[in-house]
């Protein structure tokens, strides 16, 4: 796979954040909902590096809406087009599970903590798309 700048930069990013997780323990951790957004953000850090190495312009989404799709739903868009439809449940999953672990007031008190090793091992699923 050639490399350009931006990917080898979202490249380190996303292996910088897979290093973080993992040095938080992420099957017994003391900080779930830390383990479970960096995990989201190592995967969209995969997804952008992976649009970039193909040279994705995130302009060119067609739009029904006058309305402004955010970089999310971008990426979101992005993994179902490129990526396939188990990429982006897994996706999905990780980007509802990471909103819920920073703006939901009762997450640390719900069971969701348990799913952070899980969620890490999906979020890792998306290191190989840079292989």
């Amino acid at each position: 796979m050639a490399s350009n700048p931006l990917y080898d930069a979202l490249k380190q990013q996303a292996l910088h954040d897979y290093n973080l997780v993992s040095s938080l323990s992420p099957t017994k951790p003391t900080f779930p909902d830390w383990v479970i957004t960096i995990s989201f953000y190592m995967a969209l850090h995969c997804v952008n590096a992976h649009a970039a190495i193909n040279k994705w312009k995130w302009e060119k989404y067609p739009q029904k809406s006058p309305f402004k799709i955010s970089r999310h739903a971008q990426a979101l868009r992005y993994v179902s087009m490129k990526l396939g439809n188990q990429s982006f449940r897994d996706y999905n999953r990780l980007y509802q599970e990471c909103w819920n672990a920073r703006y939901d007031p009762f997450f640390l008190q719900n069971s969701h903590c348990s799913k952070a090793g899980k969620l890490f091992e999906l979020a890792k699923k998306f290191i190989e798309i840079l292989q």
